[in-house]
């Protein structure tokens, strides 16, 4: 999975998990947008554990910690979040 794949098929504050040499670890993801500079651009992966280096996302999306998308992180898997209409969907009404 590239840098540019995720900005092409996902969005902030789509949901992940993910791998690097130390251990596994889940949060959200964070894309800048290089037309307001916020952020030059980069995915940012925001999570409560301290797993990651480099730059902090300028939101954090309530996460304490955020790093730029590199090659030591494996298996990244990103579930996109559901739009309202979609969870009004899931429940059966009777």
């Amino acid at each position: 999975m590239t840098e540019q794949y995720i900005k092409d098929k996902y969005k902030t504050g789509d949901s992940f998990t993910a791998k690097n040499s130390r251990k596994d670890f889940s949060g959200k993801i964070f894309i800048g947008d290089s037309k307001t500079g916020c952020d030059r651009n980069k995915v940012f992966f925001c999570s409560d554990d301290e797993c990651g280096r480099g730059t902090n996302a300028v939101d954090k999306l309530g996460y304490n910690y955020s790093w730029v998308f590199d090659r030591s992180l494996s298996d990244i898997i990103i579930t996109p979040a559901k739009k309202p209409e979609e969870i009004i969907n899931d429940y059966q009404i009777y």
